[in-house]
Order: structure tokens, then C-alpha cells, then sequence
């Protein structure tokens, strides 16, 4: 297989995938917040709200699809491998932007549906008299996540083994390594220099920090309880956000071998790519089962998720979630001051958010953003070496 084939098939599936996931987004979030806005449940799962969920997922699997065109157009250009390689590239990464900046379009237009619904539906004002606030004083003492301290165990070590590798290896390295690969063969080659072989432990380095930061914000964030049945509720979010750690910790360590193979193809001079292409398409398609099963079966806050011993003797009672719009920015940004809780679940879509009503929020926002201008610099400064 031609290696512009595989980048072919490695673009349209993650258009595509994107597509779904983004479409299937409003069936994945709580029943009772539809588009961003929190709903009376008795509007929330009204006809029309049902209509505008299907439409949404029509209208944006209908576009990743026509994204999908100017691709496969690339086929039939008259072009050689490399000049079909960068322009499939080139194109696939604005249409990934495209589709994203098509669906937030489209998001807001329900957003808006949405709220004048609420606004003109008098049940909103009983509900809030209704809402209640529940918290679990025990919940931090369930197995919620995979220890940060078992995962950054397993990361460092293929971190370590891919840092020492050209000092256990060195007999093996040439003068010159082959630095990138088109086209199925190495196209650059750099001197084999400390800096080569810095890189690929650097990169790792900040994978496997955003990836345990990530991890780290489903064992923290605030619980959010149905006063209706608070014993299955805790439950299912228990069991979400574990289901969604054992997702992190698998794609990320998968990520992390991934990333690893270019250093070893350059200590053993590999000049043939097709393997690491094949590896590459493998690792997407892994991560977007695990992503869409995850997804499917549990949704957000684990609301999906069917917990297998049913609780005996719970009966549901009234009362309703406490509606918190007012400190939503468009159904997607939180802003509370008064709310003590730096991560909070996302409105829209699957995961967590920040609160940046507090200072803590914008902290942690820059750290993150100085450590990944940092080691990226580093990275291409080393690079320069070569």
C-alpha cells in the first residue's frame, strides 16, 4: 500500500470520526441540559428537542462527508507521491478545522433554540424551586481513576527506554540518521548528534504530563448528583469517570510507543516508512473504538451507564438539579466566582472543563501553556543542531 493511500485513509477516517462523535455529542450529554441550556426534563425529551438532536447529527455527519470530497479529488490530480502527500496534508488539516468551526456554527443556532425554549416554558420557574444540591461526603473514597502514580510508573519507563536507547545502541548509529520519511523512503538525513535523539524523549515528556493532568481532573471534578435516585447516580459517575481513566491511560501509553518508533528507526537507519505509517493507522483506529465505546456506553457524568445490580428499595424522588445557566457563557464556558470547584463537567460534549471564575483555573491555563511553548522550542532548537 502506497503510503499517500494510507494518509488518504488516516484523514478520512478522522474527518468522519470527528464528524459522528461531534453529531452524537447532544445524545452522549445529561438528559436534562440539551445545547447547553439545563431543561425541565419533561421539555428536554419533547418532540421537538428530539427533532433538533437529529438534525444536528444529520447536518454535521453531512458536512464531515463533504469534507471528505476534496481529498479524494487529490487521486486523481496529476501529482507524484510527495506533491499528493503534502497536498493531502495541507488540505486535510484545514478541512479538520473546517468541520469544527461548521459545527460550533451549527451548535450555536440550537444553543439559541434552546434557550428561547427555556424562556418561554413555565415550568423552568417550578423547577427551580424544586432544585436541590446533593454531595457525597464518601465519594473520594471510591476507586475512581487509575493511580496518576501507576500510570507516570508505566510512561516514564518507555520514556527512559527510548531516552537510553541510542547510548545502549550507539554501535548501531552512523554518522547520519534518517530524520524524515515520504513516500515510503528517508528523504533527510541530520548528524547524529545529542539533540537527534533529545527530542523524542521531550515530546513524551509533555504527552505523558497533559495526559496524567487530564486523568487527574476526573478523580477532582465536582460531582454532579440527580436528587431523583442519588445512590444510582453515584454510582454511574463512578463508574464513568474510571471507565474514562482506563481510556486515558491506554490511548496515552499507546501514544507514547508511537511516539517512541522514530527514535529506534533512526539508531537502526530505517529508510522505509510503511510499517510506522501502518502502526500510525493502527494506533487511530484503537483510539477512535475506545473513544466511541467509552462515549456510547457511559456519556457524560455516566448517565448512559446501567449499573448491573439494580438498587433495591430506591424509588425515585422529586427535585431537580440546581440551575446553574446563569454562569455558563454560551453552554460551554463556566465563570463562578462563588463556586469553590476548579474542574467541573462539561455542558456540552464528554470530560471535564475549568471554572475560570477562579484564579486557580487561569493558573493552571498557563503552566500549561508556558511548559508546551517551552519544551516545543526546546525540541526545535535541538533539532537545529542537526
Amino acid at each position: 500500500m502506497r503510503e499517500s493511500t494510507l494518509v488518504l485513509l488516516i484523514l478520512v477516517g478522522t474527518i468522519l470520526f470527528t464528524g459522528i462523535i461531534l453529531g452524537a455529542t447532544p445524545y452522549l450529554t445529561r438528559k436534562n441540559i440539551q445545547f447547553g441550556i439545563m431543561l425541565p426534563e419533561a421539555v428536554g425529551k419533547s418532540e421537538r428537542v428530539k427533532q433538533w438532536k437529529k438534525q444536528y447529527f444529520i447536518w454535521t455527519v453531512l458536512i464531515s462527508i463533504l469534507a471528505t470530497i476534496p481529498l479524494l479529488v487529490g487521486l486523481i490530480m496529476d501529482k507524484t507521491e510527495d506533491e499528493l502527500i503534502h497536498y493531502l496534508a495541507m488540505i486535510g488539516a484545514v478541512l479538520v478545522m473546517m468541520v469544527v468551526i461548521l459545527n460550533v456554527t451549527l451548535y450555536f443556532k440550537f444553543y439559541r433554540k434552546a434557550k428561547k425554549l427555556k424562556e418561554q416554558d413555565s415550568a423552568s420557574n417550578q423547577r427551580k424551586a424544586e432544585a436541590r444540591v446533593m454531595v457525597s461526603t464518601k465519594f473520594r473514597t471510591e476507586k475512581m481513576a487509575i493511580s496518576n502514580g501507576i500510570f507516570a510508573a508505566m510512561g516514564m519507563f518507555i520514556i527512559v527506554a527510548t531516552g537510553l536507547a541510542p547510548i545502549v545502541l550507539s554501535r548501531q548509529i552512523g554518522a547520519y540518521v534518517p530524520k524524515h520519511w515520504h513516500a515510503g523512503d528517508a528523504t533527510e538525513f541530520v548528524s547524529a548528534t545529542v539533540g537527534t535523539f533529545v527530542i523524542a524523549p521531550l515530546i513524551q515528556l509533555l504527552v505523558l504530563g497533559i495526559l496524567m493532568f487530564t486523568n487527574y481532573t476526573f478523580m477532582v471534578t465536582k460531582q454532579l448528583i440527580s436528587p431523583k435516585n442519588a445512590v444510582r447516580s453515584l454510582e454511574q459517575n463512578r463508574r464513568y469517570r474510571l471507565a474514562m481513566s482506563k481510556s486515558i491511560v491506554s490511548i496515552g501509553i499507546g501514544l507514547l510507543l508511537v511516539l517512541a518508533m522514530p527514535q529506534f528507526m533512526m539508531i537502526f537507519n530505517v529508510q522505509s516508512s510503511p510499517l510506522y505509517m501502518a502502526i500510525g493507522l493502527g494506533y487511530m483506529l484503537f483510539t477512535m473504538v475506545i473513544t466511541f465505546y467509552t462515549a456510547i456506553k457511559y456519556g457524560q457524568g455516566g448517565e448512559r451507564y446501567t449499573p448491573p445490580v439494580h438498587q433495591a428499595g430506591l424509588k425515585p424522588k422529586a427535585g431537580e438539579m440546581l440551575d446553574d445557566d446563569a454562569y455558563w457563557k454560551w453552554g460551554m464556558i463556566y465563570v463562578n466566582p462563588q463556586d469553590p470547584a476548579i474542574f467541573v463537567e462539561k455542558r456540552f460534549g464528554i470530560g471535564t472543563t475549568i471554572n475560570f471564575g477562579r484564579w486557580q483555573a487561569w493558573a493552571i491555563t498557563g503552566v500549561l501553556v508556558i511548559i508546551t511553548v517551552v519544551i516545543l522550542v526546546v525540541s526545535m532548537l535541538l533539532s537545529g543542531e542537526g
